[in-house]
């Protein structure tokens, strides 16, 4: 049975007193990491991928990371994650941020 990831199915009430800050990426990342963990959001893993279908390994939040979308996320796997982040900009070309080239066997 696929899960409903709707902003308002998965939406956690806030039990914290720090008010959610806006475009705060640590703060985000907690708060869907404590869902997770209560068990208000499925585990990433337990889904598929929103772009390709694979198993999915993480959240991503593709809305952003404003005060308003702490929860809007999508199931996403490793390889999509990296290159849609070089597509938004959020990852560059520089040391090891492209994974190594495997060697040739033969």
């Amino acid at each position: 049975m696929p899960h409903d990831l709707t902003p308002s199915s998965v939406r956690p009430t806030r039990t914290s007193a720090t008010p959610p800050r806006d475009g705060d990426r640590v703060q985000a990342r907690q708060s869907v990491y404590y869902a997770v963990r209560r068990g208000r959001l499925p585990h990433p893993t337990t889904l598929p991928c929103t772009h390709c279908g694979r198993p999915a390994r993480e959240y991503d939040h593709h809305l952003g990371y404003g005060a308003d979308h702490h929860f809007d996320v999508q199931p996403i796997c490793r390889p999509c994650n990296i290159r849609i982040g070089f597509v938004r900009g959020e990852r560059r070309v520089s040391g090891n941020a492209l994974p190594r080239k495997q060697k040739r066997q033969g």
